[in-house]
């Protein structure tokens, strides 16, 4: 039997070739101009149609009301110009960017906690929030990906000393005419001038699909709605009701720590439901407790109004209680679908565990 021994020459050669490649300027830049790229791409889209993006940031509800427009400006336009500076390889560019990073990560974290639609635009008509929940990971994903990426940069820069240009420096060569554009510069600014100008052309486009969206929801709701056997509510109605003082249980399906205790509709009661839809009662979808913990919260009178709702009109929490409660019996149910967003959207005052 022959004996194989480890290659250590050959080993050799493939680490230095991997070095060299790693710290290779053009591995650097092209990094860079990639993750300028993204940044000036996603910073375009969003100038394109601010309203749009005000309201996802709304989705989040972590930014007052006064600050939701100038947010949506300003930080589209932070993208852009730290873009732009980090193509130009500017001080200050990647710190900006790297701080950026650090704040889209945590708030999708905060918003896979919560189980927000925020993020991903593709639902079925089944299983919509739960599309929705997997596409805030996939975004996750790609920004631990992208902040790899700057680590990268940092390394780069801190193994090869090398030492950015400062604004003040660039702007004094710029008027002095001493700053020489190569053809790769001139391509990339091109590129820059046709990313945001097609940013435009692609977000009018977006009309179209926004209304194909609206409607596979409003199929969605439909659907949920005649499968389930419960009626609908709107929120002014449901105000109306609550102004009256009717007598009714409100059930919010939302997690207690992340939602219910910060916000809830006022004298609504917590019960976890899941975001798939659960064909049979599962004691881990709903943090421990019995189909009998949910009857007894319920009540004995069949006929009792129930109000049920989750955060949004695309989750599904509501959809699933609304729907255990039918299968109990219960005769007078009624899902709200906007949920705690929708009670927020119309200004109403909100509760909290305090």
């Amino acid at each position: 039997m022959k004996i194989k021994f480890f290659n250590n020459a050959s080993y050799s050669e493939k680490v230095t070739a991997v070095i060299n490649a790693l710290t290779s300027i053009w591995t650097y830049r092209l990094i860079r101009w990639l993750w300028s790229f993204v940044f000036l791409y996603a910073g375009a889209t969003k100038l394109a149609d601010p309203k749009a993006f005000a309201a996802l940031i709304d989705a989040y509800g972590i930014v007052p009301d006064q600050l939701l427009m100038p947010v949506a400006v300003g930080l589209p336009l932070l993208e852009v110009a730290t873009a732009i500076g980090l193509i130009a390889d500017v001080r200050g560019s990647l710190a900006v960017i790297s701080g950026l990073m650090a704040v889209f990560i945590a708030i999708l974290v905060y918003g896979i906690r919560m189980g927000l639609d925020v993020d991903c635009g593709c639902f079925g008509p089944e299983d919509i929030e739960f599309r929705a929940y997997h596409g805030l990971r996939e975004a996750l994903y790609r920004d631990l990906v992208m902040a790899a990426g700057i680590v990268y940069l940092y390394g780069w820069r801190r193994f090869r000393s090398a030492d950015p240009m400062k604004l003040s420096q660039v702007l004094q060569r710029v008027m002095k005419g001493d700053l020489k554009m190569g053809t790769l510069a001139k391509t990339g600014i091109i590129l820059c001038v046709f990313v945001i100008m097609g940013a435009g052309v692609v977000m009018a486009a977006d009309k179209f699909e926004e209304e194909f969206g609206w409607e596979k929801i409003s199929i969605g709701l439909y659907n949920q709605t005649k499968a389930g056997g419960y009626k609908l509510v709107g929120t002014e109605e449901l105000k109306g009701w609550i102004d009256a003082k009717k007598d009714m249980l409100i059930v919010d399906t939302m997690p207690y720590e992340d939602s219910y205790k910060k916000e809830h509709v006022p004298g609504a009661k917590q019960f976890l439901f899941p975001i798939p839809d659960m064909k049979a009662w599962d004691t881990k979808e709903t943090f421990g407790k019995s189909e009998q913990d949910f009857l007894q919260m319920l009540g004995p009178d069949k006929n009792r109004l129930i109000v049920i709702y989750c955060g949004f009109v695309k989750c599904t929490r509501s959809h699933n209680g609304a729907t255990w409660a039918v299968k109990n019996g219960f005769t007078n149910v009624y899902r709200y679908p906007g949920g705690i967003f929708a009670w927020k959207g119309a200004k109403y005052p909100a509760a909290e565990v305090k």
